[in-house]
C-alpha cells in the first residue's frame, strides 16, 4: 500500500470504528506471506458480518483517462458479493470503479459513498448517514441467516420425526402380520 492510501484508509478506518465497527485488513491488522493471501482473504471475508472497501485511485487508464482502483478490491467485492456480504463501497470520486463493482452500484447491490480525498470532514458527515443502513443491512442478513438455519432444523426435526414415524408403523405392520 502506497503512504497516502493508508494515511486516509486509517483516517476512514478511525471513523468506521466510531460506529462500533471492527475492520480487519489482510497485509495490516493480519499479517500472512504473500502466498498465503488469497485464501486468508476469502477466510476472512467469509468470517465478516459485511465488507467495506475503501476504492482510493491507484492507475490512471491512458486510453480514458480515468483513475482506477486497486485489482484487489475488485476480487475482495466479488467474493464478498458471491457470498451475500452486506457491501459498503466507499469510493473516491476521480475512481471508475467499473466491472462488477459498478454494476452492484448500479443496480443498487452494494452502498456507494462517494468521497474526496481531500475533504475527508465530508466523509465524516457522509457516514452518518449510511452506516445506520448498512447496519441495518448486516442486521438483517444475520436475522435471514438464522431464520435459514431454524428453517432447514425445522425441516430436518420434521423429516426425522416422519422417518421416525413411518419406521414405527412399518415395525407395527410386521409385527401385526407375523
Amino acid at each position: 500500500m502506497r503512504t497516502q492510501d493508508l494515511q486516509i484508509g486509517d483516517m476512514i478506518t478511525a471513523m468506521i470504528h466510531e460506529w462500533g465497527f471492527e475492520t480487519v485488513t489482510v497485509g495490516i491488522e493480519v499479517k500472512v506471506a504473500s502466498k498465503e493471501i488469497p485464501q486468508r482473504l476469502k477466510e476472512e471475508i467469509r468470517q465478516a458480518n459485511g465488507v467495506i472497501a475503501i476504492l482510493s485511485p491507484r492507475i490512471m487508464d491512458s486510453v480514458t483517462n480515468l483513475w482506477k482502483t486497486l485489482e484487489w478490491a475488485h476480487s475482495e467485492i466479488g467474493i464478498a458479493f458471491g457470498i451475500d456480504k452486506p457491501l459498503l463501497l466507499l469510493k473516491e470520486k476521480r475512481v471508475n470503479i467499473g466491472g462488477l463493482p459498478s454494476f452492484l452500484a448500479q443496480y443498487n447491490k452494494a452502498l456507494v459513498l462517494e468521497y474526496d480525498t481531500y475533504n475527508l470532514t465530508q466523509v465524516r458527515y457522509n457516514l452518518a448517514l449510511v452506516m445506520p443502513a448498512f447496519r441495518g443491512w448486516i442486521e438483517g442478513q444475520n436475522s435471514q441467516y438464522m431464520l435459514e438455519i431454524l428453517k432447514n432444523l425445522a425441516i430436518g426435526g420434521l423429516a426425522i420425526y416422519g422417518g421416525l414415524e413411518a419406521l414405527r408403523r412399518i415395525l407395527g405392520w410386521i409385527e401385526k402380520s407375523s
